[in-house]
């Protein structure tokens, strides 16, 4: 199919533009701006093509998965690849992606399906936000613990709970914070866990809440 030709070429030059290979851009993704490269808004374009036959064709999905991934990881910082899927796409052709991405590479891919996850609230897809609650990335296992919120808060809380002594700084303040959200029963414990937190925001957090606690 020729939108899938075009666009494997264009991701091929876009890698030999970048001068970083796929298998270490999650790496050294700061390094560059990807906007910069020249046929930028065509690769987009062609990705939204390539979603639109994911839409309509769901027997090219195996050979229009990878590609479409891999461009939204690229996509990371403006998310306009997300918003077009989200907002194009039904539940079967999400669920290809959600999917695919829960062993998916590049890092961008996975917790924007996290994200993706959160907002369509499917409580079927409940079984891939708790594979990604564990992914090898603290930024996909964070994304991934805000949008388990949507699909089942008690479970949300259950596992906030349980990493709120994660060695990850964020991981401690994101859970804390799901814990209050939900109103969960385990909120006194993970005060008292965390109220000499070595991480500054963790412990503003702790009293804001205890000092809201108090007003309520």
């Amino acid at each position: 199919m020729r939108i899938i030709t075009s666009l494997q070429n264009k991701l091929a030059d876009f890698w030999d533009w970048s001068g970083i290979k796929a298998d270490i851009y999650d790496n050294q993704c700061t390094t560059i701006d990807e906007t910069l490269y020249i046929e930028w808004d065509n690769l987009i374009s062609l990705t939204q093509e390539a979603v639109m036959i994911l839409k309509s064709n769901s027997q090219k999905k195996d050979m229009l998965v990878k590609p479409i991934l891999e461009v939204l990881a690229l996509d990371h910082e403006n998310e306009s690849l997300l918003d077009f899927c989200e907002e194009e796409l039904g539940p079967t052709e999400t669920e290809c992606l959600i999917k695919a991405s829960i062993s998916f590479p590049l890092t961008g891919a996975r917790w924007q399906m996290a994200e993706l996850i959160g907002r369509k609230r499917e409580k079927g897809w409940l079984k891939y936000v708790l594979l990604l609650t564990n992914d090898s990335n603290k930024y996909v296992q964070r994304r991934a613990l805000l949008s388990l919120v949507h699909l089942d808060s008690d479970l949300a809380s259950k596992i906030a709970f349980q990493k709120i002594r994660d060695e990850d700084d964020m991981i401690r303040l994101v859970s804390l914070r799901i814990l209050n959200e939900t109103s969960s029963g385990l909120l006194e414990d993970a005060i008292w866990l965390l109220e000499n937190d070595p991480y500054s925001l963790v412990r503003e957090e702790v009293s804001k809440i205890v000092s809201n606690l108090r007003e309520n």
